[in-house]
């Protein structure tokens, strides 16, 4: 494996492990699917979670959202907005406009809770803004009605009415029928702003009427309730009849006394002048738990005793409505002390956020700064594993040169030692010759002494030629020695080098195998090999053993197929079980395979005991 390839598959490990893929709990998704009709059922849910700030982000800020769109629904005063920041911090990033515009909606929610109204109106048109992508017309109807809410309370009845027309639209578009209801009754909120009584009542009349259709009674109830306030501000106190006729009926299908309707009743016969009537149900609405029901409901029956001139009770009424307006004031500076109690734990919380985050940084900082510098040291360990490998295969390559030269000089020797030893066998069959012709001459007459003479000479020279060949005989003899004692060294030097560096072949082997598909299955699974694997093996071989595959046809191109896949799965340091499980042979088989993979590479050679295995290593 090359630096490059090792850099990419480094990095991109980290990259995998730094970005595991989560999916949503059921239970966030559970809680989201209820809290339309039941947020008290999915506030259960939410809080049944342990750590909800163990989980990972996108599910913590599902989870921070939903906690704070259940309190609200179910009424739960809002003492702090650090959930619904966490959920606003996550979404404003992701590519997700739902449940963005839904924390930007619980947002001014909250602020509006906490009187903050301009803040409030800010992030419900942002809000507003961003739902709008969305095909979610609850959430555009619920932000249209609550921005509508607070242009009435603000005294902007065009821009009330404007809001209240959106809220109605979509309304119609979410198919809901207290949508539909609650949004008429808020356009007749809106023209009773403009004192347009005639279209407050038309609207007022049809709010009711969806109610009535689809047993929302709740809805209903405000629909009577602000058409009364209609009758009594127009001056129209003769309808108020039909009003307390039409609580009376709800009254009875809800089969209940509820001190709302009470408080309502009361006040409808206090301006018909009933006060019998209006004393009955106003001291029923004294039973309510709400502060507020019992405030009005006390001041409204001193006003009621003291028309009538009944002055001890009106003055005892008047005391409980001071009674209960006091706790009511109490109540409101409680919670403005509560908002700057919060307000400051806010900023403590940022500001320990702010020191959290720094933290973090300069722990992420490190991080990376030890990443790099393991990365350097990976890095660096390969380069000097590489040059070392490097230098002992030149090495290697230089001892091969040197054998080779060796053994050309051994061959010239014992080639010039046969030519010596022929002449040296020449030189005595003449050197016999004329020793005979000598003793024939000697048994010549004194003439030929002279020529006796000259043969002697002859002969002399002959044996000193001979001795002189016979030294140099001797020579080649002990050179062609000492170069086979060098060569078997040499061999020695080369086993050696062979088995130091057989670790760091088979961890540099190791590492290409990893991340070849062919070589992982073979790894993985010994069957046999198909043709398409065989075809993909052959490259594979070829891109990491210098053409390997192509080197040895063109080499030796009468080995068959067989005897390169054989070949192949000697180099890759396979075990003779392993081979005989690829090639689906026997071990006979294998070994007569050998056999003959031998005879082609050099069928006059001998060849020793497992050196067919280390030749092919060699290549």
């Amino acid at each position: 494996m090359d630096l490059r390839s090792f850099i990419l598959i480094f990095w991109g490990g980290i990259l995998v492990s730094c970005n595991p893929v989560r999916t949503e709990l059921p239970v966030l998704q559970k809680a989201e699917q209820v809290m339309s009709l039941h947020p008290d059922s999915a506030q259960s849910l939410l809080e049944g979670i342990q750590n909800p700030e163990e989980l990972p982000k996108k599910e913590y800020a599902t989870w921070c959202l939903l906690i704070t769109q259940a309190h609200d629904k179910n009424f739960v005063e809002h003492t702090t907005d650090s959930f619904i920041n966490i959920a606003f911090d996550y979404f404003e990033k992701q590519n997700d406009a739902k449940h963005y515009a839904a924390s930007l909606f619980y947002k001014g929610r909250i602020l509006q809770d906490w009187k903050s109204e301009d803040e409030a109106i800010a992030y419900f048109v942002k809000a507003l803004d961003v739902a709008k992508h969305t095909s979610d017309a609850g959430l555009l109807f619920l932000v249209s009605s609550y921005l509508g809410s607070l242009y009435v309370y603000r005294s902007l009845p065009e821009q009330a009415l404007c809001s209240y027309q959106d809220a109605y639209r979509y309304a119609i578009q979410s198919k809901d029928s207290s949508c539909i209801s609650y949004a008429c009754s808020y356009l007749g909120r809106a023209y009773s702003l403009q004192t347009d009584w005639e279209q407050a009542l038309s609207w007022y009349e049809k709010a009711a009427q969806i109610a009535e259709e689809s047993n929302e009674w709740e809805a209903k109830r405000v629909a009577l309730e602000e058409k009364m306030g209609v009758y009594i501000a127009a001056g129209l106190l003769d309808e108020l009849s039909g009003i307390i006729g039409e609580i009376q009926k709800m009254q009875k299908k809800k089969n209940g006394d509820h001190k709302e309707f009470s408080l309502l009743l009361g006040g409808a016969y206090y301006y018909l002048d009933e006060y019998e009537s209006a004393a009955s149900h106003l001291r029923q609405a004294l039973q309510s738990d709400n502060l507020y029901t019992l405030r009005d409901a006390c001041q409204c029956l001193y006003y009621l005793y003291e028309e009538q001139e009944q002055y001890k009770e009106a003055v005892n009424y008047n005391n409980m409505y001071l009674a209960y307006f006091d706790s009511i004031q109490k109540m409101e500076k409680m919670q403005i002390i509560i908002e700057a109690e919060r307000k400051y734990n806010h900023e403590k919380v940022l500001r320990e956020n702010l020191q959290l985050a720094s933290a973090k940084d300069r722990i992420v900082k490190i991080g990376l700064l030890v990443l790099v510098f393991l990365l350097c040291m990976i890095l660096l360990i390969i380069f000097i594993n590489q040059n070392r490998l490097k230098k002992r295969n030149l090495k290697i390559l230089q001892l091969k040169s040197e054998l080779s030269e060796n053994e050309r000089s051994i061959k010239e020797s014992d080639k010039e030692i046969a030519d010596l030893s022929v002449q040296l066998l020449e030189q005595q069959k003449e050197c016999s010759s004329l020793e005979k012709r000598i003793q024939a001459l000697n048994r010549s007459n004194k003439q030929n002494e002279l020529q006796k003479e000259n043969l002697s000479e002859q002969l002399k020279m002959r044996t000193k030629v001979l001795d002189r060949l016979e030294k140099k005989h001797q020579q080649l003899q002990d050179t062609g020695k000492q170069l086979k004692d060098a060569n078997r060294s040499l061999r020695r030097q080369m086993r050696g080098i062979q088995l130091n560096d057989s670790s760091v072949v088979s961890s540099e082997e190791n590492r290409r195998i990893e991340t070849i598909p062919v070589l992982v299955r073979m790894q993985n699974k010994k069957s046999p090999l198909q043709a398409m694997e065989w075809r993909e093996l052959f490259i594979v071989m070829d891109s990491m053993y210098e053409n390997f595959v192509q080197r040895l046809r063109e080499t030796y191109p009468n080995l068959t197929e067989d005897d390169l896949r054989l070949c192949c799965l000697i180099k890759l340091r396979h075990t003779d079980e392993e081979i005989t499980q690829f090639l689906s042979i026997a071990e006979d088989s294998l070994i007569k395979r050998k056999q003959r993979l031998r005879h082609r590479l050099d069928k006059d050679k001998k060849w020793a005991k497992r050196e067919l295995e280390a030749w092919i290593y060699s290549i």
